[in-house]
């Protein structure tokens, strides 16, 4: 998701603001591998930075150990799926959305909140939370609507 255009998210939620979805433009695409993934569309997170070395779904090492912002956290909406393997779906990603860990996408305008944006990617810790406001957006598709959405990149 980050550095696309995040008005396409597989959610349906359109145009980014518009009152929908309470966090703005702080969203998250989540891996449709992810054990909770089912029903995900609207679900609130709050997600910080996590120093970590890791690898990617092709085994290329990160070491993420120095550059997140303090102890800086986010609150995120999911409006959008990570696809892991759909042929026929051009922004497929196996190297993040099957690894063998889990897996946000967030939005520039969330991931510059946490570390520099030209890292790509950083370790998290996340954590289900309420919508702000107590906001709670009804889900926009189901989960079989999911292997069509939108993917952009790390």
């Amino acid at each position: 998701m980050a550095g696309g255009n995040i008005d396409d998210g597989s959610c349906m939620y359109g145009r980014l603001p518009n009152g929908l979805v309470s966090t703005g433009v702080d969203i998250v695409a989540l891996s449709d591998q992810a054990g909770d993934f089912a029903g995900s569309c609207g679900r609130c997170y709050e997600v910080q930075c996590n120093p970590s070395a890791f690898s990617d779904g092709y085994g290329n090492y990160l070491d993420r150990n120095s550059g997140c912002k303090d102890s800086t956290s986010v609150i995120v909406t999911v409006t959008d799926s990570c696809p892991c393997n759909y042929p026929a779906n051009a922004y497929s990603n196996r190297r993040w959305c099957c690894g063998d860990m889990y897996h946000m996408d967030l939005s520039d305008h969330a991931f510059q909140k946490l570390a520099d944006v030209g890292l790509g990617v950083i370790g998290i810790r996340y954590r289900v939370v309420g919508c702000p406001g107590g906001f709670q957006p009804s889900p926009r598709a189901s989960t079989a609507d999911f292997p069509a959405g939108t993917r952009k990149h790390l």
